[in-house]
């Protein structure tokens, strides 16, 4: 009904030097920091690395997971309602 997949993702590729990044979530997973670096470098941003680790950090699996605690508990933070105690859920 909708195409195929494959199709669609290649029909991206004739757009690559339209201002648009293609990155794979292989690539990110393999080298998370050379990632970074390449987006910031794509959006014209000026970061160290320094600041690309601290983006790494802040992004990673388990430091998102504790701020999730810290924010589920604030009643003024809008969040998406993924279980009925209004928690949001990461999971690997």
């Amino acid at each position: 009904v909708y195409g195929s997949w494959f199709d669609h993702v290649l029909s991206w590729e004739e757009h690559k030097n339209d201002n648009v990044l293609i990155i794979f979530y292989e690539e990110m997973k393999k080298d998370f920091f050379k990632s970074l670096k390449k987006i910031t470098t794509f959006l014209g941003m000026h970061v160290n690395d320094s600041e690309i680790n601290n983006i790494a950090w802040k992004t990673s699996f388990s430091e998102m997971k504790n701020n999730t605690v810290k924010e589920s508990h604030d009643p003024n933070h809008t969040i998406c309602a993924l279980t009925s105690e209004r928690n949001l859920v990461f999971r690997k």
